[in-house]
């Protein structure tokens, strides 16, 4: 499955159809009014008639913008004209199989509203006998994910969707840290969970097929950063690091004006078994991997996420503590309420679970989030360090 988002990308599918199952056209904006912007090509139905074994989809997207979101799930009148616009783009559209639902950055908070907002635009797709496709966040299990939408849940989803897409990329992004898009140990429980919920045969797994250029020498936003703005990153495609690694471009081609200022030389590159991408380093040939250095002094600090790191900017937990006014386990709360586990000593916050159904609207009822309380006393006035 692909998005082409320009007529020239569509245009590809003339000659590549063949080997292609299902298409976005992404070509569809929803707006914070629930109106439905569209730009779709006028060669889209042409392009369709060619490769009638494609199942082609209208894609509806917000852009990632959280407040389109919430005008849908929060305003009656707007999610009306949402679903208005929705039927009339499928009356205009009738050689299309079907919609994509590509909304991004759910509110949290609203969760309830989306899986009703989902299961509405569901109905309404289905009327028709047409197709309805969702595209998912990266989740780990339930309510589990690297990202910000903890309001998803697959097996909820499953029955609202002919097909789904998860969007199993982005793990390393332009304002994280250096790392890879798709670490493979991610992808594999990803993956079981995305197949314990979904049926195999409903569930696409996204495939980067892009990479990341980090800027590590400022702090990001600073005037010497390039790109100059928040985040230290620049995205691109395959094709550009194939060009740096064949030494067909340098890593100033774009920005320099047609000045030479470069050599053109191959970038080493190194193949990471684990994740299963390349790595590339500029003027570095060769380097050591943590785990195989002669010795580990301080501030160094070794560890272990998914495979070995090395880091000097980890801190060394305290354990050790003189002039102890109360001292208290962690099972010798006062109170302890909603989605705490309690095991070996140790208290610790979990996910909530369901306790019962809203007999109105057929929703689950969750327990409250985790809350312990804790009473002591201190022998006398003054300023002291609480040590959790």
């Amino acid at each position: 499955m692909v998005w082409p988002d320009t007529p020239g990308k569509l245009e590809i599918f003339r000659d590549v159809g063949a080997k292609i199952s299902q298409v976005g056209l992404f070509f569809f904006e929803i707006n914070s009014d629930g109106s439905i912007t569209d730009r779709l090509p006028a060669s889209a139905a042409a392009v369709a008639t060619a490769w009638p074994h494609i199942t082609w989809l209208l894609t509806l997207m917000n852009h990632g913008y959280e407040s389109r979101w919430r005008s849908l799930l929060n305003n009656q009148a707007t999610q009306d004209t949402f679903i208005a616009q929705l039927e009339g783009l499928l009356d205009r559209y009738p050689w299309t199989n079907g919609v994509d639902l590509d909304l991004e950055r759910g509110p949290n908070d609203l969760a309830n509203q989306i899986y009703a907002l989902y299961r509405r635009i569901f109905d309404t797709v289905k009327a028709r006998g047409k197709h309805v496709h969702l595209d998912l966040p990266p989740m780990e299990g339930p309510h589990q994910t690297v990202g910000p939408e903890k309001w998803c849940d697959y097996a909820r989803l499953a029955p609202l969707c002919d097909t789904a897409q998860i969007m199993s990329y982005g793990f390393a992004w332009s304002g994280s840290g250096v790392g890879p898009t798709t670490p493979a140990p991610w992808l594999r429980r990803v993956m079981d969970y995305a197949t314990s919920a979904f049926r195999r045969d409903q569930v696409y797994m996204g495939v980067p097929a892009y990479g990341h250029r980090w800027q590590i020498y400022n702090y990001p936003g600073q005037p010497n950063t390039f790109p100059v703005g928040p985040y230290r990153a620049v995205g691109a495609g395959f094709e550009p690091f194939l060009d740096w690694m064949a030494g067909e471009m340098t890593h100033t081609d774009q920005y320099r004006n047609g000045t030479e200022t470069q050599h053109y030389i191959p970038w080493a590159s190194f193949w990471d078994p684990v994740h299963a991408q390349h790595v590339l380093h500029l003027h570095i040939y060769d380097y050591p991997s943590a785990g195989e250095q002669d010795s580990l002094a301080a501030p160094l600090v070794q560890g272990d996420y998914d495979r070995p790191f090395l880091t000097c900017y980890a801190k060394r937990q305290k354990v050790d503590f003189t002039d102890v006014a109360v001292d208290l386990a962690a099972t010798q709360y006062t109170e302890k309420t909603g989605a705490l586990a309690e095991g070996g000593g140790a208290v610790w916050a979990r996910e909530p679970q369901q306790i019962g159904v809203d007999p109105v609207t057929g929703d689950p009822i969750m327990e409250e989030p985790g809350y312990a309380r804790y009473d002591f006393t201190v022998p006398a006035t003054g300023t002291y360090d609480l040590v959790v």
